[in-house]
């Protein structure tokens, strides 16, 4: 279970580079986010300085054009002229209602992630014993929604990895403050952080439970599962029936879930099986409790 967790862990902040991106998106005028993502962020000068983007977006760009133009130099059999976005190509990526945007959480955001496994930006999800081929189909789906753009095959390849970098490479928005703080007070309960798209993507079985299996495209789906503490915090709250506990502080989320913070002198983190004990032990109590009869 502690790997099926950071699996999930690691896709949440990949799902919340697109949460940071549209936050700062939405604080926009339509017009000017869609010209903005098109262009270089060196056009961008006081823009995106206010205090609440910063804290968002830290170090990420906005712009995606030097992103496109560095995949651009990798790609060959290209129009160099094809390594742009056009205005109005942006505003539909930022459209979320559009399958293929980088804000939709049931079909964009899920192939996105599953091209960027492909293109080895992040790491495939360890769940899927065929993760090479549900990546594949993943890349291949985003190519072809693009082509819609009526630019060339190379030109296409430019944007996809150009995009995708931006998103999840080393100082794309998966590095972005904004990101951390959504996947973490997400998991913490704090319902306004929540967000769709799954707990991971991929093409593998789910035996009887098919029904958390959500198609994106043919072969490759994102996997709904009861992820964050959102539905159980109203499970146990000492001389406070009907009431539900306040989300967990941001500092003890990472003690508990994070990956990163697993350590021997760690008694509360959920990655260590001596620890996944005293969890079971807790919630043991808790239902003794709950039900009225003495823990004794």
């Amino acid at each position: 279970m502690p790997e099926a967790l950071a699996e999930v862990w690691t896709y949440r902040l990949a799902v919340h580079a697109s949460s940071a991106l549209g936050t700062v998106v939405s604080l926009l005028d339509r017009s000017v986010a869609a010209t903005r993502f098109a262009n270089s962020d060196s056009d961008l000068v006081g823009l995106l300085e206010s205090p609440s983007m910063s804290r968002l977006r830290g170090e990420a760009p906005f712009g995606t054009v030097d992103s496109i133009k560095q995949a651009a130099a990798a790609t060959t059999a290209m129009v160099e002229s094809d390594a742009t976005l056009t205005v109005a190509q942006a505003a539909y990526l930022l459209e979320s209602e559009n399958q293929i945007s980088v804000l939709n959480y049931e079909h964009g955001i899920p192939l996105w992630i599953g091209a960027a496994r492909h293109l080895d930006l992040i790491k495939s999800s360890g769940l899927d014993p065929e993760a090479s081929i549900a990546n594949q189909v993943a890349y291949d789906h985003v190519l072809s929604e693009l082509s819609l753009f009526g630019k060339s095959m190379g030109g296409i390849e430019a944007l996809v990895l150009g995009i995708a970098t931006y998103l999840y490479g080393p100082s794309g928005w998966i590095t972005s403050p904004g990101a951390d703080e959504y996947r973490t007070r997400e998991w913490a309960g704090d319902t306004t952080f929540s967000r769709g798209g799954g707990c991971d993507c991929g093409s593998y079985d789910t035996g009887l439970y098919t029904d958390i299996a959500i198609s994106t495209s043919p072969g490759l789906f994102y996997y709904h599962c009861n992820w964050g503490l959102a539905g159980s915090l109203s499970f146990y709250t000492p001389g406070e029936e009907f009431s539900a506990a306040p989300p967990v502080n941001r500092s003890l989320t990472k003690w508990i879930v994070d990956p990163n913070y697993e350590d021997t002198r760690n008694e509360i983190g959920i990655h260590t099986d001596e620890n996944l004990v005293r969890w079971w032990q807790a919630y043991e109590y808790c239902n003794v409790s709950r039900s009225g009869r003495s823990a004794m």
